[in-house]
């Protein structure tokens, strides 16, 4: 298997960066449990009013799975996040066990 990155990305129209860090913070335990999820790491640029996460995934399949669950579904059709873009990675394996072997481990 195949590690996988996912970035997305998206601006808050409507709500305060303050809101969103409530919602985030709210929201954050749904994400603990996902199938295949490694990790995700929560990303804010408020000078940009760009927000979104850095998603690392077991592989694809699981990757593909959280796109058709419930809980995509709400972050797409949030209204209160425009711009919304989704871009997936895969991961080169040779340098990133030089530079991040713990990725690799599990």
């Amino acid at each position: 298997m195949t590690p996988i990155i996912q970035i997305v990305r998206f601006r808050l129209a409507g709500i305060s960066e303050a809101q969103y860090g409530e919602h985030a913070e709210l929201v954050a335990p749904r994400f603990r449990h996902l199938p295949g999820l490694v990790s995700k790491v929560w990303l804010a640029n408020a000078d940009a009013n760009t927000f979104g996460g850095l998603y690392t995934w077991r592989d694809r399949a699981a990757l593909e799975q959280y796109r058709a669950s419930d809980t995509y579904a709400q972050l797409t059709s949030n209204p209160h996040f425009i711009e919304l873009s989704d871009r997936a990675f895969t991961i080169l394996l040779n340098p990133t066990q030089v530079t991040a072997p713990a990725l690799l481990a599990g």
